[in-house]
């Protein structure tokens, strides 16, 4: 049975050329672009993070994850190097603080990564995977998605974010014994907290207006061995701009008809995509194109330049996935895939 998936639909809404570059042509770049570059090494580092503490044969943690990464980017060039500054520096600060902040977030995670499939028309497959699962300490279980943003999103923002309540809905279907209570959005700002300036005399600059949060200040008092105590004023100043790096939003289950209304849409979007097959018009537009990974090819299509060559240089062919998979196989095959990486 054809399947589809949120990342498709969405991005056929947001632009018919570049659908057709992912999933017609099945195209995606050699090395990513930078904001899902962050996104993909910290999404697999809190993979890697539950999953190496539910399974002790698990192949790789979280540090790991970033070495390879670390490894990856020696083999850039020059120029590439220069434009991507020091991400697994600014990633490992994120990370670390992120652990700090959820040290003790009482949720139990029953699992990272899983797979969910259900029926959105008769003829059509939804597929997707789910970052976490999660319960809390009153048993209720949680649908949650890492959101990696430059910025925290507002509530006005959040409402666009329709990806889980599709979830949420297939979840249930799919899942029926464990029903989820609820939805989490957990953002996470890629812009990577600011190093307090050390002074003359060898003190932490306490500035009232610097962008950091608690966890960063203290490794880096514990880095230039200082004495914590007279920073403990400052730092609890500093717990407030933890919100300007980490949030939770939980979001009990949406009415019934609300999630309908989002699966109706979806089911909508998945009929024109097929009934406009070979038509791809392109959405050109700022909004658009800026952060789209085949900004390039489509640029030199329009001005007519040789688009194979641009092909060859950054895209490479994307994994086909397909949809048919029972739970057990797709977590047979990932792990697979894990395993060969690890190597």
């Amino acid at each position: 049975m054809p399947s589809t998936s949120w990342s498709e639909v969405n991005l056929f809404r947001k632009c018919m050329q570049a659908h057709h570059y992912r999933y017609s042509e099945r195209l995606t770049r050699k090395r990513p672009i930078l904001p899902m570059l962050r996104g993909k090494i910290l999404h697999e580092m809190l993979h890697n993070h539950v999953m190496s503490k539910k399974l002790k044969d698990f192949p790789e943690d979280a540090w790991d994850a970033l070495e390879k990464y670390a490894e990856e980017f020696k083999t850039f060039f020059a120029e590439e190097k220069e434009e991507h500054g020091d991400i697994i520096g600014e990633i490992e600060r994120i990370f670390e603080a992120y652990m700090k902040k959820y040290k003790n977030d009482d949720l139990k995670y029953e699992d990272s990564e899983i797979f969910v499939a259900t029926d959105i028309m008769a003829d059509f497959r939804f597929i997707g995977y789910i970052d976490k699962v999660a319960m809390d300490q009153h048993q209720r279980r949680w649908l949650m998605d890492h959101k990696f943003h430059a910025s925290i999103p507002g509530p006005e923002d959040r409402f666009h974010e329709l990806q889980l309540i599709l979830y949420i809905w297939a979840w249930n279907r799919w899942q029926a014994s464990r029903p989820a209570d609820g939805i989490v959005w957990d953002y996470v700002r890629t812009t990577p907290p600011t190093l307090p300036d050390v002074l003359k005399n060898g003190e932490l600059s306490q500035r009232a207006n610097i962008r950091c949060d608690r966890a960063t200040y203290e490794a880096q008092i514990k880095k230039h061995h200082l004495d914590p105590k007279p920073y403990q004023p400052f730092l609890k100043k500093l717990e407030k701009n933890d919100l300007m790096f980490f949030e939770r939003v939980f979001l009990p289950a949406p009415s019934q008809q609300q999630i309908m209304k989002i699966v109706e849409d979806f089911r909508a979007t998945t009929a024109m995509i097929e009934n406009l097959k070979g038509i791809h018009p392109r959405s050109m537009s700022k909004f658009n194109c800026q952060g789209c990974e085949f900004k390039q090819l489509c640029e030199a299509d329009v001005r007519g330049l040789d688009v194979n060559f641009v092909k060859k240089a950054h895209y490479v062919d994307r994994e086909k996935f397909s949809g048919k998979e029972s739970k057990k196989k797709v977590a047979k095959k990932r792990a697979k895939k894990r395993k060969v990486n690890s190597k």
